[in-house]
């Protein structure tokens, strides 16, 4: 679980399209792609800017208002993010986690 002062950036290697149902990330450094949910989709524009965790958060809760077992869905998909190389997440010190 990220703690809630770490702070999310795109990877600079990482392009987006949007699509009518989510959208699709290139990792241009890798060449794979990855398809995004309408979830995905409001995750990866809130780190349009670097953000910290607990903003992220609160984003998602004023799009997806009152859905159950957002902050867990949002922390599980931002450590695939993080596990395939779309994003880096430093700590509140500065310091990649």
């Amino acid at each position: 679980m990220f703690p809630s002062n770490a702070t999310i950036t795109r990877d600079p290697k990482v392009v987006y399209r949007h699509l009518q149902e989510g959208g699709v990330l290139l990792h241009l450094g890798s060449g794979q792609y990855y398809g995004l949910n309408q979830t995905g989709y409001v995750i990866w524009a809130l780190i349009k800017e670097q953000i910290s965790i607990s903003a992220l958060l609160a984003g998602l809760r004023e799009h997806f208002q009152d859905a159950p077992g957002l902050e867990e869905d949002m922390q599980v998909f931002l450590d695939g993010l993080r596990h395939r190389g779309l994003i880096h997440v430093l700590s509140g010190d500065g310091m990649q986690p």
